[in-house]
């Protein structure tokens, strides 16, 4: 089995008024760990970026933010659409690297996290969200979401990608 990690939207923009802070600051104990893991594993971490009106490609909005760890390893895919599979290159990726398994985590946990999740089961990968790696509008957004669909732990991953 092949495994890989999507980050989503942990960019400048959504996080410059602080509002998010805490569960920001939370969600990426458990990302740049994870993300970690994968890199020691050899497996890919792919950082997902939108772009759009509010922070077009090279603005200050559309970067990542400071705190989470990135790796010149690191893929890069650029999206338009809340789905980061619609209209980019993700599933040929993906599916180059023969990936079975994608771990979602970012922001936002209704909005791009839980698309780009669905887009993955729709594609054919299995698909996990990152338990307590994922951010939303408010706290309660990402608890529901966590609720609805498959969540993995990062012991879980640690097991597996030792395993690998």
């Amino acid at each position: 089995m092949s495994i890989a990690l999507l980050i989503i939207d942990l960019q400048k923009e959504y996080f410059k008024d602080g509002v998010r802070e805490p569960e920001l600051s939370d969600a990426l104990e458990y990302i740049n760990e994870t993300s970690q893991f994968f890199r020691q594993a050899d497996k890919p971490v792919v950082i997902i970026q939108h772009t759009g009106e509010r922070n077009p490609l090279d603005s200050v909005g559309y970067e990542v933010v400071d705190a989470l760890h990135v790796e010149d390893s690191d893929y890069r895919i650029s999206k338009t659409f809340c789905n980061a599979f619609w209209q980019t290159e993700l599933t040929a990726l993906l599916r180059d690297m023969d990936i079975e398994l994608v771990v979602c985590c970012g922001f936002a946990a209704q909005y791009c996290v839980l698309f780009t999740y669905n887009g993955a089961d729709e594609r054919g990968f299995k698909a996990a969200l990152l338990q307590n790696g994922i951010v939303g509008i408010n706290k309660e957004n990402a608890q529901q979401v966590q609720q609805m669909r498959e969540v993995i732990s990062i012991d879980a991953i640690e097991f597996m990608l030792s395993k690998l």
